[in-house]
């Protein structure tokens, strides 16, 4: 994931080419798998049908899935979205409403690292999850660097 700055006022945190076009190929190869069990899928000693769907529900999402966070200063909006063709999620927050960023350790195995927004209401909104920790401070500090926020790292 890379953090962009495409004016003084706009910029995006999303995943770098190299990495979605890894993704995106193994998630072609796997969605390729499933519909051709899909179509050759007639006999009795096939895969179930539900674990075909699984497999190529599972490709699709790696083929086609995106996560973007952008940052807009002009309108103070920052704004979440997954989207898979079709929208995942989308969060809108006002930077008014943010007081910060914060990393935290959530010991997980793969990913242990999270990059959190904290709200005035008391919300922390993740806004990535990392495997090393000078990583995820980076990316904190170039989003407090961008929006003029504060950030913390609560790491143990």
């Amino acid at each position: 994931m890379i953090f962009k700055v495409h004016s003084p006022n706009r910029a995006s945190y999303r995943q770098d080419l190299f990495s979605r076009i890894l993704l995106s190929g193994l998630g072609a190869v796997i969605l390729l798998v499933g519909l051709l069990n899909i179509y050759f899928a007639a006999g009795p000693g096939d895969l179930p049908f539900w674990a075909i769907g699984l497999i190529t529900t599972l490709g699709w999402h790696a083929t086609f899935t995106h996560y973007r966070v952008r940052v807009n200063l002009q309108t103070r909006k920052i704004v979440l979205k997954a989207s898979s063709i079709y929208p995942i999620f989308y969060r809108e927050y006002n930077l008014n409403d943010v007081l910060g960023f914060r990393v935290i350790s959530r010991g997980a195995k793969n990913l242990p690292y999270q990059v959190v927004m904290m709200c005035k209401n008391g919300e922390q909104v993740a806004i990535s999850n990392l495997r090393y920790p000078a990583y995820a401070k980076q990316v904190a500090q170039e989003f407090a660097d961008f929006t003029h926020l504060p950030v913390t790292v609560d790491m143990i």
